[in-house]
């Protein structure tokens, strides 16, 4: 059986990539917004006891934690965008099949067994398949051609078939 997707990475591609990770990839950064909201709470809470010193300094970081949140999105989406304005082409072909992984891309092409996919983790969205050294890539929903696909990737990774 083989299945395929196709899909561009434009600026809502990345958007959409960056929410899944935060949300099933991310160890910590998805706690940043909360715990900065925390260390202000408690900031402002010591300001009632009078311990002024303590309360800035905690307020100050957990500031500082919530403007690096959005600084470090909007370096991340730059990044991505920069990189990819650089080619003309930035449509993705994947194809999936008993023998591997096949992936066609504006700098890449190649096919890699399902030996070296380390995980297939699938989002409300998407799926990511992590390949090699931390590698994944981000495979919409929108962009299955058919649902089977995401089923397909999970238990070929898992070995069930």
């Amino acid at each position: 059986m083989e299945y395929g997707v196709s899909f561009e990475m434009t600026k809502a591609y990345f958007e959409e990539s960056f929410e899944q990770w935060l949300s099933h990839r991310s160890k910590l950064r998805r706690w940043q917004i909360h715990i900065g909201i925390l260390l202000i709470f408690f900031g402002c809470g010591l300001m009632v006891y009078k311990l002024n010193v303590l309360s800035i300094v905690l307020f100050i970081i957990g500031f500082v934690e919530i403007v690096e949140f959005f600084f470090y999105r909007r370096r991340w989406m730059q990044q991505r965008i920069h990189t990819r304005s650089n080619n003309s082409n930035s449509s993705i072909e994947i194809r999936v099949d008993d023998s591997g992984i096949y992936q066609k891309g504006p700098t890449s092409e190649g096919t890699i067994s399902w030996d070296g996919v380390k995980a297939a983790i699938p989002t409300a969205k998407g799926l990511f398949i992590s390949i090699g050294d931390g590698m994944s890539v981000y495979v919409p929903d929108a962009s299955m051609k058919s649902p089977e696909f995401k089923n397909f990737v999970i238990k070929k990774v898992a070995g069930d078939t």
